[in-house]
């Protein structure tokens, strides 16, 4: 038995240089999300199909994840005192834009003697 991968459409990012920030904007093609579910999307186990949080794998379909790719990167963006959104995409899919000071150190890392 062989499992072949599935693909749902394309991935573009594009990183342009602005000011002291690091910016990111992702876009996927994918199936049209409402605008009410898209802040949804950033909390842990939530997925689009499903509205109800997951509460086991059972649930999960060969090739879809669990939930937690966008709560990662929130968690990741906000420990480099950055910020991300999403917004739903009229011809299907979502635009993710993460943006990240260029000159901060992560939340949880102490400052040292080189510090400013």
């Amino acid at each position: 038995m062989s499992i072949r991968p599935r693909v749902f459409g394309r991935l573009e990012y594009l990183t342009p240089p602005l000011d002291e920030h690091a910016f990111l904007t992702v876009e996927n093609t994918g199936p049209t999300v409402p605008g009410y579910d898209v802040n949804g999307l950033f909390e842990p186990f939530r997925r689009l199909v499903c509205a109800d949080r997951l509460t086991d794998s059972s649930h999960t379909s060969p090739g879809r994840g669990a939930g937690l790719g966008l709560s990662i990167v929130r968690s990741v963006a906000h420990a480099h005192h950055g910020d991300v959104h999403a917004h739903s995409r009229p011809d299907g899919g979502l635009r993710v834009h993460v943006r990240i000071p260029t000159n901060t150190r992560p939340a949880n890392e102490p400052a040292g003697e080189d510090a400013d």
